[in-house]
């Protein structure tokens, strides 16, 4: 099992405590956890990429295409 814990939430913005139905200026995200030893961060990236569309402009920033990391590993 490559995944250890995902944890949703909202980033980007400057808006206090966003939710879902007052996010401002904030993008909802995911946080994956996973172990390195189990699945690569490529093999993560190459998921996302393979069901997203870089070109293909966002309908709100809700939704827009992003990668966050924690660290330059």
């Amino acid at each position: 099992m490559g995944v250890v814990r995902t944890r949703v939430g909202y980033t980007g913005g400057s808006t206090k405590n966003p939710t879902y139905h007052s996010l401002g200026d904030h993008t909802e995200t995911v946080q994956i956890d996973y172990d390195p030893t189990q699945i690569s961060f490529e093999e993560l990236l190459d998921v996302f990429w393979d069901s997203h569309r870089p070109t293909q402009r966002a309908w709100s920033r809700q939704y827009m295409a992003a990668v966050f990391f924690h660290n330059e590993r």
